[in-house]
């Protein structure tokens, strides 16, 4: 059986970036692969004339990580009982947006 070293699951539709699923193997994370990763992913999606985009993720799952690269969680000041504490959706960059 082959075994994966990681990938991001998603696709683009009607001008959407949508990111479902980033993996690393723990051996692989903070070597910049994900960044990469990443970076690849918005690049094909200004490919395919995105404009906007969503991650959506569980909350605790690598914030850091996504806020770094410019992705902004968009329901954060939500109040509580207005969203679960499981998940988290991050917003396109605007530079991206721009592009």
């Amino acid at each position: 059986m082959a075994r994966s070293s990681g990938g991001i699951s998603g696709g683009t539709s009607l001008g959407l970036l949508t990111v479902n699923l980033v993996y690393l193997p723990e051996t692989l994370r903070g070597t910049g692969i994900g960044t990469r990763m990443m970076a690849m992913a918005e690049q094909e999606a200004r490919r395919r004339g995105c404009r906007a985009g969503v991650v959506y993720t569980i909350n605790f799952q690598a914030p850091g990580f996504y806020q770094r690269l410019g992705w902004r969680n968009v329901l954060a000041n939500l109040p509580k009982a207005a969203t679960t504490t499981a998940l988290a959706v991050y917003e396109l960059r605007s530079s991206l947006r721009l592009n």
